[in-house]
């Protein structure tokens, strides 16, 4: 398959809707050039799995229920605090 040329920015900064009309029409992703530099315009999915489903959360709270048990939960949250420390730097869990 051939390479496309990247778009331009300029041509399509008052354009939005027809940019991501022409994203959403192609068969892979538009390269799109700004500032030197190359930005890739992709459809990565479907908005259709985070809709607000009420009665998927009762289900799946239902099917969790018990989940903890036998647990020793402070330690739990000993071990969330200490990982919380290794993987946010900037945050620390209260």
């Amino acid at each position: 398959m051939k390479a496309r040329k990247p778009l331009h920015y300029i041509q399509y900064a008052a354009r939005m809707e027809e940019l991501l009309d022409l994203v959403l029409s192609s068969t892979g992703p538009i390269d799109l050039e700004y500032d030197g530099k190359l930005v890739r315009l992709e459809v990565v999915g479907d908005t259709e799995p985070f809709r607000h489903d009420p009665e998927a959360v009762r289900e799946a709270l239902r099917r969790s229920a018990g989940v903890l048990k036998g647990v020793d939960t402070e330690q739990l949250k000993r071990d969330l605090r200490e990982m919380g420390y290794q993987d946010t730097p900037n945050h620390r869990w209260p």
